[in-house]
C-alpha cells in the first residue's frame, strides 16, 4: 500500500503509525508519526484529508475505534483488508436489517452478470456458425483429402466449471497417434514445471495442420462447446485433466484468484 501511494501522484503521503510503540523514526521511507494509540492527537497535529487502515491483523474494536475517531474528527477513513480478504474478486454492499452488510465474493462474475455473460456467449457463438458454416464444411473437406481414412474432428477431455470434464472439439491438425507420441516428445517440453506440454515445431502437426493452427481456425468449432455452456469466449483456458492433477493448491487458488468460480473455461486460440 505504501509503495502504491508513494508512486501515485495523487497523493501526498504524510506519514505512517504503527500498531504499536516503535523507536524507529521511518518505515519504509516515511516518517514515524506515532501508534495507534496516539491516533486522535496525530489527528489533532496534521488534520489529513484521509486515513487508510492497512494493517496486518485489523482486530474489530481496533478499526472501530479508529474509524469513530476520523469521523469525529470529519475525516475520511478507508481500510484495507489483510491478505485473505485482498484474494476475492468483488465485495458486494448490501444491509442486513440495520446493520451494514460486506459480502465477499469469489468473483464479481454473479446473478445478473452471468445471465449476460451466458447470453452472449449464446448469440455470438450462433451467429458465428451461422456465418463460418460454409468456411467450416471446407476445411472439413481439405483436412479429409489430406488422410481421408482419419477423422475430421479431434475429442480432447478438459477440464470445465468445477472441476467436471467434457469433450472439447476441434478440427484435427495432428496425425491420428499424435497422443500416444506425446510421452516420447515430453523431454522437449518447453514449459518449466511439466504441468503444461509445448514443443516448438511439433512433429505430429501436419501440414495442414499448421496453417491452421497459425491462424486459430483449428478452435472454431469449440464453437459447439460454446452452445452447450460447457465453455465460454471469455474465461480460464481449459487444461487437460493430467494437466490439472499436478496443479498445486496455490496454482489452484492463483486461478480462482484471476477469474473467479463463477467464470467458464473459455474458447483459447491459443491451444
Amino acid at each position: 500500500a505504501i509503495k502504491f501511494l508513494k508512486e501515485n501522484p495523487k497523493f501526498d503521503v504524510l506519514g505512517v503509525l504503527t500498531e504499536k510503540q516503535s523507536s524507529s523514526e521511518t518505515f519504509e521511507g516515511l516518517k514515524v508519526l506515532g501508534a495507534f494509540n496516539n491516533f486522535e492527537k496525530i489527528l489533532k497535529d496534521i488534520t489529513p484529508d484521509e486515513v487508510l487502515l492497512a494493517a496486518d491483523s485489523s482486530f474489530e474494536k481496533t478499526t472501530d475505534r479508529l474509524a469513530r475517531l476520523a469521523h469525529t474528527h470529519h475525516i475520511r477513513f478507508r481500510l484495507l483488508p489483510d491478505e485473505v480478504a485482498l484474494d476475492l474478486a468483488a465485495v458486494d454492499v448490501s444491509t442486513l436489517g440495520k446493520y451494514p452488510l460486506l459480502t465477499l465474493c469469489a468473483t464479481k462474475l454473479d446473478g445478473w452478470g452471468l445471465v449476460i455473460k451466458t447470453t452472449f456467449d449464446v448469440i455470438v457463438a450462433v451467429i458465428a456458425l451461422l456465418v463460418l458454416s460454409p468456411f467450416l464444411v471446407f476445411i472439413g473437406i481439405k483436412i479429409w483429402r489430406e488422410n481421408p481414412n482419419a477423422p475430421i474432428f479431434y475429442r480432447s477431455k478438459r477440464v470445465g466449471k468445477n472441476g467436471k470434464e467434457f469433450w472439447c472439439f476441434k478440427f484435427r491438425s495432428m496425425i491420428p497417434e499424435a497422443d500416444k507420441l506425446k510421452k516420447k516428445l515430453m523431454k522437449k517440453n518447453e514449459r518449466r514445471g511439466g504441468v503444461l506440454f509445448k514443443i516448438k515445431n511439433d512433429p505430429r502437426v501436419t501440414k495442414l495442420g499448421r496453417l491452421l493452427r497459425k491462424w486459430s481456425l483449428d478452435e472454431i468449432p469449440q464453437l459447439l462447446n460454446v452452445l452447450r455452456g460447457e465453455m465460454s469466449l471469455i474465461g480460464p483456458r481449459p487444461h487437460l485433466p493430467e494437466e490439472v492433477e499436478k496443479y498445486s493448491p496455490e496454482h489452484r487458488r492463483s486461478e480462482e484468484r484471476r477469474v473467479g468460480k463463477e467464470c467458464r473455461s473459455r474458447w483459447s486460440p491459443y491451444h
